[in-house]
């Protein structure tokens, strides 16, 4: 009885902890945009913001929770949602942004994956 008593805590914690993170990072991200003179790069902070949490979310519904459901969450399983996070950003990021976010970083696919895993390791 403890032990699940337990684990619902703890399953409630996670879930405040990463609405507060999403806060956080919108609040963040708000900051940024706020400070920054530039309307595109306002605009290309707000879309990748929406296009991260949005591919995190997607993965974690599609692909995470199956494969914690089958037993068949491990470190590869964490690697592929990475990777197909990181996908699906860039996938939906539109032109323009990813143009922008290119001309200041040598590698798209990189940079998204980092900000990808940043963002969900923030919400642990």
């Amino acid at each position: 009885m403890w032990t699940e008593l337990f684990n619902v805590l703890i399953e409630i914690a996670v879930v405040a902890m990463s609405t507060a993170v999403t806060v956080l990072i919108r609040y963040g991200i708000a900051y940024l945009s706020a400070n920054t003179k530039d309307r595109k790069i306002q605009l290309a902070l707000q879309e990748l913001q929406t296009v991260m949490i949005d591919g995190v979310q997607y993965t974690e519904q599609t692909f995470v929770a199956p494969m914690k459901e089958n037993g068949e969450w491990d470190f590869d399983a964490q690697k592929a949602a990475l990777q197909k996070a990181a996908e699906y950003v860039v996938q939906n990021l539109t032109k323009s942004t990813k143009k922008l976010v290119a001309s200041d970083k040598d590698d798209l696919q990189t940079w998204v994956e980092q900000k990808v895993e940043s963002y969900i390791r923030s919400m642990k």
